[in-house]
């Protein structure tokens, strides 16, 4: 790709999706520029065109410069908090109510299993039952590995036995793949999409728990100031908010402890 059009490209992705351009970039944007090509069968200056003003083709290329970097219980004390949040909010909550959890930035599906995976383990399958969690992301091959709910032993990393055992059964294939139980897949919903785009359509106040690691390190300060303003207005009054220490603080005081 030249210059020109990987400036026009990347400034695209920028102020779409809030991407901050890395020095990875343009070998990825080549990358999916060809694979773009072949797949919709459109000349490459067709192409590029196609993306500055078509919001598919753009979040199609966007897939290849988003970073997925993940795996089962990653900062295992994240959840253990989580999961004492949830014990809290079950106690006060009304019975018929769900305790509502968004894994924002979800990639291949890990984060948002290993929620409801430690809602069961520290508290109870009963207490399943009251969770619901999405995840969201706006790459679109990870959320289809996350709907398959297989993962290769490199997603188990560090994960306790327990977990493997309980909460996974293994695949017959040749590289000693393992699937998700139902009991925890049925209660873990995933969605394609820009995280800004997903979160202004979530009711005022209705989430109770967010997971947002791993993602503000990559977006532009405007862009993360805008989800940080949105996170602030989903989550309930004392909702629980996870960030990983990489990410840049929000400075709104409603997410502040």
């Amino acid at each position: 790709m030249i210059d020109v059009e990987m400036q026009v490209v990347s400034k695209r992705l920028t102020e779409r999706f809030g991407l901050i351009p890395r020095e990875s970039w343009p070998t990825d944007l080549e990358t999916g520029v060809r694979e773009l090509m072949a797949r919709t069968q459109l000349p490459r200056t067709e192409l590029v065109q196609g993306v500055l003003s078509d919001d598919s083709l753009a979040t199609a290329l966007a897939q290849h410069v988003t970073i997925g970097e993940t795996h089962f219980l990653r900062c295992q004390p994240h959840f253990e908090a989580l999961a004492r949040y949830v014990a809290a909010r079950l106690e006060v909550a009304p019975a018929s109510s769900e305790i509502k959890i968004l894994s924002a930035g979800c990639a291949s599906g890990e984060e948002p299993y290993s929620v409801a995976i430690a809602v069961s383990a520290y508290l109870s399958d009963l207490a399943l039952e009251r969770v619901a969690v999405l995840g969201v992301d706006l790459n679109h091959g990870a959320i289809a590995c996350a709907r398959d709910a297989r993962y290769r032993p490199w997603s188990f990393r560090g994960a306790p036995p327990w977990l493997l055992a309980r909460y996974t059964r293994p695949v017959d294939d040749t590289v000693q793949s393992r699937e998700v139980a139902q009991a925890v897949r049925r209660r873990v919903n995933f969605e394609q999409a820009s995280l800004l785009d997903r979160l202004r359509m979530i009711e005022t106040g209705s989430l109770d728990a967010v997971l947002f690691r791993n993602v503000g390190i990559y977006l532009s300060p405007s862009a993360l100031h805008a989800i940080y303003e949105e996170l602030a207005r989903v989550l309930r009054h004392g909702g629980f908010l996870a960030v990983s220490p990489s990410d840049p603080r929000p400075a709104d005081p409603r997410l502040q402890a």
